[in-house]
């Protein structure tokens, strides 16, 4: 059976026990409100016969009354009070119609005997002669008055005995009637909703037993996959909707089954191409870094060969331009004063090869000497100024930074200013202005060139201090070796060199050094 129709089943067999007990109970309640109608009609009644016995027995005093003292009161009495015999005789005969009891046939033959009664009394009543001026004697009316006393001792009497009897009795049967009703609604009611309540805990737990053995199941074979048992498969029951889970939750697994060996097995393949490509990549980073270790050998053989025999032709070249016993053409000593020029431009790149060759291979020989920068920046400015026909040198710099004492190379922290201070002359227009920023920190001191010149390209920034590499926007005539050269001097130094830049707006460009304290710390 389908979880749903269970459920639908419960709900109609509560429903269904909901309608009998309210039927139960309406039934009660209308028989419980019938006996209080048959109450009320026979203590009505019973009140009415009472009433009446009072009324016949005050007409009969009145009678007397009247007859040996006539009087306009009484006689007003009189007719008042037969109206009352009358109107409970009608009210009586209403209450008899009204009733659907079976018993209610003898009482209105009962109560037709005593009108017949009634109608002779007072047909005896009339024989009195009411309308005398004057009291009549005794014997006037004795035999009247016994007429009518025979009447209701006799006849009347026992009817309306009989009919309060009759009455009093209904009464009691009535509530007794009822309180049995009560007895029965109350036995009948506890007795309903007993069994709704028992019928409603053994669908309840029925249907929770039905509801949670194949949800536990569910639960823990989520909890299986979760912790990564996908293997795990759970029972599928009934024909029914959590039959139906069951089943679509094993097709599930055994998908994630699937679908996790296969990626295992492509993870496994992929974790092996990894492996080959890693080891491919190192052979080749070997190869690389091979290939780099040579290169830079043979740039510093290279350089350090070259030195030699570019002296040697410097100074025989100088040599000849000194000779005094020779008289050397115009031509020839301008092609010696070349030769001199080409020889020093060729040996400060070649110097400048091998020292960059050096750093990468971490030997950067430096002759290290505790100088003030203040002073070592005026002297680099100094001959910067005599490059500066076209643009103006500011120095902004405070006390404690020119003041400050670092260890250095003042040849090669020379040369870095210089490569520097070159670039910013070079790539700035005509009358701009050059500024020198000298700055202190706590442990630091940072030296700034900046100026406002062609700037350069953001995208060519990170290659910048590649050797042998030049901007988009670079002017012909350079090497690509200054600014690498910079930074191995500033490295070299344990400092750092970085630039910023903006192309059409300038460039920066920011050396950091150490200070060192008077102890002679950094």
């Amino acid at each position: 059976m389908q979880f749903r129709t269970k459920i639908v089943t419960f709900a109609l067999a509560l429903a269904l026990g909901a309608i009998c007990c309210a039927t139960l109970t309406l039934i009660l309640a209308r028989g419980i409100d019938r006996g209080l109608q048959s109450v009320t009609l026979a203590e009505d009644q019973l009140a009415l016969y009472l009433t009446l016995e009072t009324n016949v027995s005050d007409l009969l005093r009145l009678h007397i009354t009247a007859a040996a003292a006539p009087m306009d009161e009484t006689l007003i009495r009189i007719g008042e009070t037969k109206s009352d015999v009358r109107e409970d005789i009608a009210t009586i005969r209403r209450i008899l119609h009204k009733g659907q009891n079976p018993e209610n046939g003898d009482g209105l033959a009962r109560l037709n005997r005593i009108e017949l009664v009634l109608d002779e009394i007072e047909a005896a009543f009339a024989r009195i002669d009411l309308d005398g001026a004057a009291p009549q004697p005794v014997n006037a009316f004795a035999a009247p008055m016994m007429a009518v006393v025979e009447a209701l001792d006799e006849r009347l009497a026992p009817l309306v005995d009989l009919a309060i009897a009759n009455e009093a009795a209904e009464v009691v049967q009535a509530r007794n009637a009822i309180a049995e009703l009560t007895r029965r609604s109350v036995r009948l009611g506890t007795a309903a909703g007993a069994l709704t309540l028992l019928a409603a805990v053994l669908g309840v737990i029925t249907l929770l037993s039905a509801f949670m053995r194949p949800f536990d199941a569910l639960l823990e074979g989520a909890a299986r996959l979760a912790q990564g048992n996908l293997g795990f498969r759970i029972p599928e029951g009934k024909r029914d909707e959590f039959g139906r889970l069951s089943r679509d939750f094993n097709v599930m697994a055994a998908q994630l089954e699937r679908s996790d060996r296969a990626l295992r097995a492509e993870e496994e393949d992929l974790q092996r191409r990894v492996a080959a490509r890693t080891a491919e990549l190192e052979e080749a980073n070997a190869r690389l870094a091979d290939q780099d270790d040579t290169r830079r050998r043979f740039l510093a053989d290279v350089s350090h060969e070259l030195r030699t025999p570019l002296t040697v032709m410097r100074g025989e070249a100088e040599v000849a331009l000194r000779a005094r016993d020779q008289v050397l053409s115009a031509g020839a000593r301008d092609a010696l004063d070349s030769v001199v020029e080409q020889s020093e431009h060729m040996g400060r790149l070649v110097d400048d090869l091998l020292f960059v060759a050096r750093r990468e291979a971490g030997e950067a020989p430096l002759s290290l000497t505790r100088i003030e920068l203040g002073g070592q920046v005026r002297r680099t400015l100094a001959d910067a100024g005599q490059l500066a026909s076209n643009a103006v040198i500011v120095l902004q710099a405070d006390e404690a930074a020119m003041a400050a004492q670092i260890e250095a190379d003042p040849g090669r922290l020379h040369q870095l200013m210089m490569v520097l201070l070159d670039n910013a002359l070079r790539y700035s227009p005509d009358n701009s202005e050059i500024c020198v920023d000298v700055r202190r920190t706590e442990r630091n001191v940072e030296v700034t060139v900046r100026d406002k010149g062609i700037g350069i390209p953001a995208d060519e920034l990170p290659y910048i201090f590649e050797r042998f590499v030049r901007g988009s926007n670079a002017l012909p005539g350079g090497t690509g070796l200054g600014l690498p050269v910079a930074k191995a001097i500033a490295e070299a130094h344990g400092g750092a060199l970085s630039i910023d830049s903006e192309e059409g707006v300038g460039t920066s460009v920011t050396l950091t050094l150490s200070v060192v304290d008077e102890r002679g710390d950094p």
